[in-house]
C-alpha cells in the first residue's frame, strides 16, 4: 500500500473537510467497518478522513485493518488515511505501539490518557494533584513525545486538564508545545469533539499555532460512522481567518 500524506490545515487555510479522529470497529468500544466510515464521510463532504483506531504493542489485528484499508482506497479512490491512536505511557513519551507499526502507519495520534510516570503503565492518581502538578506533567511527558517524533499529531491536548480544573492551563506551558510541535513538524489537533476546550482556551491554541505556523488537525473522535464529521468547522475557520487577518 502506497502511502498518503495527511492534508492538514495551516493558517492560510480556505476550507476545511477533514477528519483525523475517526474509530471503527477493530476497537471493542467503536462500530464501523471501514467502508462504512468512507461512505459517511462521503455523505458528508468530507475529502479526507483517518481511521485511528486505538492500538497497543500487543495488537494483532494491526495487517488485517491496513490491508482493508489498502482494498477500500483502491475501490473507492479516496483520500483515507491508515493510522493509530497510541497512548503515552511513560513520562519519557513513549507511546503503546511496536515500532514495526509506527513504519507502517501514515497517521499516528499520540494522546496522554493518564498522567504518567517514570515507569511504564504506572499512573499518577489526578485526584490527589493540584492542578499546577497535572499541568507540569502534562507539558512534561507531551514534550518529550514531540521530541521522540515518532507521532504525526498531539490529540486532545489538555484533555486531562479541562474540564476538571477551572484555573487555566499556564500559557507557558502551552506555548513551549506549540512551538515545539512546530519545529518538529506534528500538528496539534486544536478541536477534538469528545473532549472540547473552553473557548478561550481553543481560541489561544489557534492563535499559538498561527503564531508559529504550526500545523493544525482536527478530529469527531466518532466512534460510529454516524458521528464522523460532526465538529464545528465553522467555529474553527473562521478562528484562524480573524488570527491570520490580523
Amino acid at each position: 500500500m502506497g502511502k498518503l500524506k495527511p492534508r492538514f490545515l495551516s493558517a492560510n487555510s480556505h476550507e476545511i473537510s477533514i477528519d483525523y479522529h475517526v474509530h471503527s470497529s477493530y476497537n471493542d468500544d467503536a462500530q464501523g467497518t471501514v467502508e462504512e466510515c468512507v461512505n459517511s464521510a462521503l455523505t458528508k463532504g468530507l475529502t479526507s478522513i483517518a481511521i485511528t483506531n486505538h492500538v497497543w504493542r500487543t495488537s494483532a489485528w494491526i495487517d488485517d485493518f491496513l490491508n482493508e484499508v489498502a482494498k477500500v482506497r483502491s475501490r473507492r479512490k479516496y483520500h483515507l488515511l491508515a493510522g493509530f491512536e497510541a497512548k503515552v505511557i511513560n513520562i519519557n513519551g513513549e507511546v503503546d505501539i511496536a515500532p514495526r507499526h509506527i513504519k507502517k502507519a501514515e497517521l499516528i495520534l499520540g494522546a496522554l490518557h493518564n498522567l504518567p510516570t517514570r515507569d511504564d503503565y504506572i499512573w499518577l492518581n489526578r485526584e490527589h494533584l493540584s492542578p499546577s502538578k497535572v499541568a507540569e506533567t502534562v507539558r512534561n511527558a507531551t514534550l518529550n513525545m514531540i521530541s521522540r517524533v515518532e507521532v504525526n499529531v498531539i490529540a486532545h491536548p489538555l484533555a486531562l486538564y479541562y474540564p476538571k480544573y477551572h484555573h487555566p492551563f499556564p500559557n507557558d506551558f502551552l506555548e513551549e508545545i506549540v512551538q515545539s510541535a512546530s519545529k518538529s513538524g506534528i500538528a496539534l489537533e486544536v478541536y477534538n469533539s469528545k473532549y472540547p476546550l473552553p473557548d478561550l482556551v481553543f481560541k489561544m491554541l489557534i492563535s499559538l499555532c498561527v503564531e508559529y505556523k504550526a500545523l493544525i488537525s482536527v478530529g469527531s473522535n466518532a466512534h460510529h460512522p454516524s458521528e464522523i464529521g460532526d465538529l464545528n468547522y465553522t467555529k474553527i475557520l473562521k478562528a484562524i481567518k480573524h488570527l491570520f487577518s490580523q
